[in-house]
């Protein structure tokens, strides 16, 4: 009877069939790929999709979302001040009032707990914190309208323009914000009070989303010649991932951020939480991306939409297999 394999040529040979495993799924993928490639000449949706890719490219889409991604993590900083000076203005004027309003809200004892220290730490600086929060916030809002106003400069290869009436623009910046946070908290209301596990609410909030971005949109620059409809495909890109986002924020990445604060604290929090910006911020920059390749398609009189002939594509994905 032969002698068992030592645990060395055990593991040298997972090693192999893992190896021959990503080999085979790496082959399938780039034959898929170059099946897809080969139809591009003859199918628009697939030739405006590449031409999205290759304009992300060419204006390095993966940084401009992350420096987007930045510029909304600075943002949460003065809101996080705003917050704490308004629970000392709640701890002031009324010890329970917060606490009553976070229990109607369903926050965990914990939380309300929380809360409540928060709000009597800060009751003695609370003008202060409002000070600094609300200047900490203009000038948060003023650097995320600068980013928004290049990434769309670069996506439509328009000329490089000063912000001007920066007052009025912080103005409509912080509107807008408080406009996202009233709906973002609507949201949570109308998925606890809609029957069907909140699908039926995810649609028509994903449809509240690409509204809330077609107007965002339109105050961006764009071509002078260009109307408003040219901003549905991308308004309608943003709605349906922020509805991805938040499916994937409750079956994992809120379960994520609970195990990553006991075990890193406050640092594995704000990873989380800088992963997420980032989804968020690739989103709006392919939304311009998207935007920009549509409208410059229509203007060289090129088709953008057509059915794909899927039985074509897996008659040359097994070709180049075979």
């Amino acid at each position: 009877m032969p002698d068992p394999p030592a645990p060395d040529e055990r593991v040298a040979v997972r090693g192999g069939r893992v190896r021959r495993w990503f080999t085979r799924v790496s082959d399938r993928a780039r034959e898929l790929a170059d099946g897809v490639a080969g139809m591009r000449p003859e199918t628009p949706v697939i030739d405006t999709a590449f031409e999205a890719v290759e304009r992300d490219s060419r204006t390095a889409g993966g940084l401009l979302a992350g420096a987007l991604a930045f510029r909304f993590f600075l943002l949460s900083v003065p809101l996080v001040l705003l917050l704490y000076a308004g629970l000392g203005f709640l701890d002031h004027a009324q010890s329970d009032l917060a606490a009553t309003a976070g229990e109607q809200l369903g926050f965990s004892g914990a939380v309300l707990k929380t809360v409540s220290d928060a709000g009597r730490d800060a009751s003695v600086g609370r003008w202060a914190t409002l000070i600094v929060g609300t200047w900490a916030l203009v000038l948060a809002m003023r650097t995320l309208i600068k980013t928004m106003r290049v990434i769309h400069v670069l996506a439509w290869g328009l000329d490089r323009r000063r912000l001007t009436r920066t007052v009025r623009s912080v103005f409509i910046g912080v509107g807008v914000l408080i406009a996202v946070l009233l709906y973002a908290g609507f949201g949570a209301w109308l998925r606890d009070h809609t029957p069907g596990g909140g699908l039926v609410a995810s649609l028509l909030l994903g449809a509240g989303w690409a509204s809330v971005w077609l107007g965002v949109s339109w105050l961006q620059p764009r071509p002078i010649d260009a109307p408003w409809t040219v901003l549905l495909p991308g308004a309608i890109l943003v709605g349906v991932a922020a509805e991805g986002l938040h499916a994937a924020t409750v079956l994992y990445i809120a379960g994520r951020v609970s195990r990553m604060s006991a075990t890193y604290g406050s640092l594995g929090v704000a990873a989380v939480m800088l992963l997420w910006l980032f989804v968020v911020s690739r989103s709006i920059v392919a939304s311009a991306m998207l935007n920009a390749t549509l409208w410059d398609r229509r203007r060289r009189g090129v088709a953008s939409l057509a059915p794909v002939d899927m039985r074509r594509l897996v008659r040359s994905v097994i070709r180049n297999d075979e």
